[in-house]
């Protein structure tokens, strides 16, 4: 029988997550904090409620089990073909953390799994493995993170089949390095990330799709130049260069979809005493494919990341991106892709947080006449019952409007609800 059945015949979707947030939310209390402490509202939340962990030697061993059970009223992500259904989720994860004042290191390997009460073709285990580590030096430091992933694609994925009778795997390995030389104000970083995808075939109503088109390999890396003008702000210049290479020269539909690209960036950085951080750059971008059917892709570039302390007990973060990305739609080259994301963090007390995310989004398909807009809103409460034990509850919506309508099906609406229980050691 599976896990979620028992509950499912005693709950309503409004029940229980109405039911939820009356547990979390009951005696609330809003404590102020050390005004010393500047870091944000989720990170200072984490590290109070850090669990201790186990001894092995001179590192320690944080294990971790999470139940869940997930609700969502459009689980093929199809508006032409709706339906509901419960899953049920198994979290275990073990990270192994040595830190010292001049050098941290980690190690750690996760696994999820979720099994659905009516459509199994939507069940799936997902696996990763990583290992992130720096170091400091006299006035430079040096991070290196490499991970592995096997997984399997959501269906609201653009490039996801959208007949296909089970959930595509595909295999993510990821190699990121960056060196930081900061002597007095100049600030000088080289960093570099390497990454790996390779899909599996999927089966369809109407036979197999052939995902050898989309194995590549991405690399990317750049050149930071920069001087703080004071502790409160600086400015610097980041010239950019990627290389995107596919497996196969020519794909499926007869593309040569391999390209070369550069971008320029000029920014600043912020701390205005800890209150508002982060930083913000603008700057073009110039991708060239291998194909002489596709033109080359330019424009103005821009991103940025602010966080904003409103309270001690609030923090907004603002965010914005405008970048290109890979799609293996027919006739498309590339999408530009301009995203705007606000985050709100509020501590309703010491071990109570809401959290919201609100993403809006556009995908543009250079090639063919197809833009799509994407909006994305999560809600989401966290109960620390103690450091070894939390509870959460959320809810989710995601819409994707596609222009034209209809485009290859990926137009819907979902709207999901759930709720998870997690202890650690």
């Amino acid at each position: 029988m599976r896990l979620t059945e028992s509950i499912i015949k005693r709950c309503s979707t409004s029940a229980l997550f109405v039911a939820c947030l009356v547990v979390l939310t009951q005696g609330a209390d809003a404590q102020a904090q050390d005004a010393d402490d500047r870091r944000t509202v989720a990170e200072r939340f984490a590290s109070i409620y850090r669990a201790e962990g186990v001894p092995v030697g001179a590192m320690r061993l944080y294990p971790k089990l999470g139940l869940g059970l997930a609700w969502s009223d459009n689980v093929f992500a199809n508006n032409t073909l709706e339906f509901s259904d419960w899953a049920s989720r198994l979290l275990t994860e073990a990270r192994l953390e040595s830190i010292s004042s001049h050098y941290s290191a980690e190690i750690g390997g996760r696994a999820e799994m979720a099994r659905s009460d009516e459509f199994s073709s939507n069940d799936f285990e997902n696996y990763r493995f990583w290992f992130s580590g720096d170091k400091d030096f006299r006035s430079s430091n040096l991070a290196l993170d490499a991970d592995v992933a096997d997984l399997a694609e959501p269906r609201t994925s653009v490039d996801a089949a959208g007949n296909a009778v089970e959930l595509t795997r595909y295999r993510r390995n990821d190699l990121e390095g960056a060196y930081t030389y900061s002597p007095g104000r100049w600030v000088a970083r080289l960093d570099g990330t390497y990454r790996n995808f390779d899909y599996e075939d999927t089966e369809t109503l109407t036979g197999t799709v052939d995902n050898g088109d989309r194995n590549r390999k991405i690399l990317d890396f750049g050149i930071r130049f920069g001087y703080e003008m004071s502790e409160l702000y600086g400015f610097f210049l980041e010239p950019r260069f990627t290389k995107v290479d596919y497996e196969q020269r020519v794909d499926n539909e007869g593309f040569e979809r391999s390209s070369d690209g550069y971008e320029i960036r000029l920014g600043t950085s912020l701390n205005y005493s800890g209150v508002v951080t982060g930083e913000l750059f603008v700057g073009y971008f110039n991708r060239a494919f291998d194909d002489n059917a596709f033109g080359k892709v330019q424009g103005p570039a821009f991103g940025g990341e602010i966080n904003w302390e409103v309270t001690r007990l609030t923090t907004v973060s603002l965010g914005a991106s405008r970048t290109t990305d890979a799609t293996t739609l027919a006739g498309a080259s590339t999408t530009i892709d301009t995203r705007f994301i606000l985050g709100v963090d509020h501590e309703i007390r010491r071990n109570l947080i809401l959290q919201l995310d609100l993403e809006k989004a556009n995908e543009e398909f250079e090639g063919i006449l197809r833009e799509d807009d994407i909006l994305r809103l999560g809600l989401k409460a966290e109960y620390r019952v103690s450091p070894r034990l939390w509870l959460q509850a959320g809810y989710r919506y995601r819409e994707r409007r596609p222009t034209p309508s209809g485009t290859r099906g990926r137009d819907f609406d979902i709207n999901e609800v759930m709720l998870d229980v997690t202890f650690q050691l």
